[in-house]
């Protein structure tokens, strides 16, 4: 059995490269919720307008090309692809319990949105205070909002990781130990390789596409501050705060910096994101502590924020 997990992220110009490597395995897993894509391409019926407001999802362009490589995946290349994320899956139906008002009825009854409600209600609740902090209150207090939101987004990340292995373990056991497995997975979710590995007892190879194209581009990728903050608390490494508090302001200044709307490949310009992202944290990544503080000051003094 072949199992590899291949790190990308929602970026519109990963997606050919995806596809290319999804070509030499047997069943590609998806890191998305589960809402029946196979039925629905089968069937030959898709509003994909209406997927996007169903997912909740902020990455609408990206969806629209990504459903359009699973049709070439499955259609012209015969590959078996199954959508496994199972806290995705209960978040999306939690959010829509919520809107129509049932969601005490329905955590009373079912066991994974109770507990997804749970780590959501938990971690929501200092991504609330960042933005309170970050509108009114003082540049130390966002940075420790910041380090304190890490640390529960570390642990929802942890529980998905979790959760996911055990289902693709399942599918594993399901379709068979001589298939070809390839697992999307998101860039921060570098524990489930290891979950992987020691629930399906099989070595798992990974992939990071990212770094993939940056040695096409010849450039060695910069490390997102924000990621490095939330993987010292996700592996438990060992951590100074005051290397924390680095970090978390950096990852402040590579908010304010960074484009925020989603960029479409060109003929001239085939990975803008990746260009951007590049741009953004060579700068930030340099940045001292007090460099961070003063460019934010600088922020909110435009906005008119004091």
């Amino acid at each position: 059995m072949s199992l590899v997990v291949t790190f990308l992220e929602h970026r519109i110009e990963y997606l050919q490269e995806f596809y290319n490597i999804s070509k030499n395995y047997d069943i590609i897993i998806l890191e998305e919720p589960d809402i029946s894509l196979l039925t629905i391409l089968k069937n030959n019926e898709i509003d994909i307008d209406f997927l996007v407001e169903y997912l909740y999802s902020e990455f609408s362009e990206y969806l629209k090309e990504q459903y359009n490589i699973i049709k070439k995946i499955i259609k012209e290349n015969g590959k078996t692809v199954l959508q496994v994320e199972p806290y995705l899956t209960s978040l999306v139906d939690m959010f829509h319990f919520i809107e129509l008002k049932v969601i005490n009825k329905v955590i009373d009854n079912d066991l994974m949105i109770k507990f997804v409600h749970g780590v959501e209600g938990l971690v929501s609740k200092y991504l609330v205070e960042y933005y309170e902090n970050i509108l009114s209150r003082s540049f130390e207090d966002v940075i420790d909002s910041i380090i304190k939101f890490a640390k529960f987004d570390a642990y929802r990340i942890l529980v998905r990781d979790l959760v996911r292995s055990f289902k693709i373990k399942d599918i594993v056991h399901q379709y068979g130990l001589d298939k070809r497995y390839l697992v999307e997975a998101g860039t921060i979710h570098t524990c489930l390789p290891e979950f992987l590995e020691k629930l399906c007892d099989v070595s798992v190879h990974v992939v990071d596409i990212k770094e993939i194209i940056a040695r096409r581009l010849n450039i060695v990728f910069p490390q997102h501050p924000g990621n490095i903050l939330t993987r010292i608390f996700l592996e438990a490494r060992p951590f100074n705060y005051d290397y924390c508090r680095l970090l978390a302001a950096r990852s402040v200044v590579y908010t304010l910096l960074i484009t925020k709307s989603e960029l479409k490949p060109t003929d001239t310009l085939k990975y803008p994101h990746i260009i951007d992202e590049y741009r953004v944290l060579d700068f930030v990544n340099k940045l001292g502590y007090d460099d961070c503080r003063r460019i934010y000051e600088r922020y909110r003094a435009c906005i008119g924020v004091r």
